[in-house]
């Protein structure tokens, strides 16, 4: 193999590794409990340093790269000068290279795995959708006063291509009484004025039409006070045959939480926020639970909750922002997760999925079923976002049909 050849697939490599460090590092960032300012400090250092170091590569290095592409040979490449800055950097700027390497030969590998060796999760039977134009439905284009407005216009940009969905999983210790229980799974609105309330309203509306037996708001609902006056005429308008419930996100402590909560309550939705709420569906009985961390309150602990009535085991069924508390569902003997938070990433490149998500995890839960004994987790994209910009990741608005695994009466 010719020297110009294992230099440019090294690069490649080490480009690869260097990203996806540091958006690693951005990932990580948004999937920490801490203050905005914080977070978004972390950010920009992170943004500075997938920046700077293919920079501080070029001024040290940059020459004898490009003489191994003109001369075809490794003489000379790589040999610090016996005084200045590249002399003192050279070690670390080597050492750094040698760890994004593997970085980059990591996430190929993961990427290969994901594409090739990936099973569809077995609890998914089967998942059909819709999607739909809003701007092209309603009677006006959808976009409010609010920031990044701008961006709603732009094309190619699926920002109001609703995708309406209907995934029908398999539960395991569903109650064959239950067989064909519906929830109908909203997250991440981001009141915020940049999309028109209207928007939202005709979300609301294609929920009811599906008279889902519950409804599950997944947080990250308002970033703006003075849209928490939306609610009455939007969320407070969602109809589950046994309630409406909600949890809050990173995004709603911008704004009053206590006056958040009270309108939502006062709209008619039930509040999970770290707490579990015992339900009676016909006969049989369910167990909610709501997990905001890592951003208020605690992880409720559903193991030493009273025991109900009957002999037969309810089925638990968990609220949580993000996909993060996977861990925490699967201690607890969830049935079923349901979050939200990543948007899927917004922006996702074809044949490679998206690249960024505010989890610990990175993307690997970025959107959609995830099965692990015992629990299933749905996570979706999310209906809105603070920036309204999404390609090839269109908003989700999603009903879950449960099924059991012993088959309904």
């Amino acid at each position: 193999m010719s020297a110009r050849l294992v230099l440019v697939l090294a690069t490649l490599v080490l480009l690869l590794g260097h990203i996806a460090l540091w958006l690693r590092a951005v990932n990580h960032a948004h999937s920490f409990g801490l203050r905005r300012v914080i977070s978004k400090g972390l950010t920009l250092l992170a943004m500075a340093g997938m920046l700077f170091m293919p920079l501080l590569f070029v001024l040290l290095h940059g020459r004898e790269w490009l003489a191994v592409l003109k001369q075809g040979t490794w003489d000379g490449f790589w040999v610090p000068s016996e005084t200045g800055l590249a002399w003192l950097l050279h070690w670390p700027l080597l050492g750094y290279a040698v760890l994004v390497a593997g970085h980059g030969l990591m996430t190929l590998a993961g990427w290969a795995a994901r594409r090739f060796l990936h099973k569809p999760v077995g609890v998914l039977q089967s998942s059909t959708s819709q999607h739909l134009n809003l701007a092209q439905s309603l009677d006006f284009h959808p976009s409010g006063n609010g920031p990044r407005r701008f961006l709603t216009r732009l094309p190619g940009n699926q920002v109001f291509r609703l995708e309406v969905s209907e995934k029908v999983l398999e539960v395991a210790r569903l109650d064959p009484a239950l067989d064909g229980m519906t929830i109908a799974h909203l997250s991440d609105l981001h009141f915020i004025g940049t999309i028109d309330k209207t928007y939202f309203q005709e979300v609301v509306r294609l929920a009811n039409a599906w008279s889902p037996d519950l409804v599950a708001l997944t947080g990250d609902l308002v970033d703006d006070s003075k849209y928490i006056s939306w609610i009455p005429d939007t969320l407070g308008q969602l109809r589950g045959k046994h309630g409406a419930y909600f949890v809050l996100g990173n995004h709603d402590k911008r704004v009053d939480e206590v006056e958040l909560r009270r309108t939502l309550v006062q709209s008619g939705l039930v509040d999970l926020g770290s707490r579990t709420r015992r339900i009676a569906v016909g006969s049989r009985q369910l167990l909610l639970a709501g997990n905001e961390r890592p951003w208020f309150g605690t992880a409720p602990t559903l193991s030493p909750c009273p025991e109900i009535e009957s002999t037969e085991r309810p089925l638990r069924i968990a609220l949580a922002h993000s996909p993060d508390q996977f861990a925490w569902a699967r201690k607890n003997d969830v049935d079923l997760l349901l979050a939200g938070h990543t948007h899927g990433g917004q922006i996702q490149v074809p044949g490679v999925g998206p690249l960024w998500a505010p989890s610990h995890r990175g993307v690997k839960y970025a959107s959609g079923t995830f099965h692990k004994t015992p629990t299933t987790m749905h996570v979706s994209r999310g209906l809105s976002g603070l920036t309204p910009l999404r390609i090839n990741c269109p908003p989700e608005l999603t009903l879950l049909v449960l099924r059991s695994a012993r088959g309904g009466d």
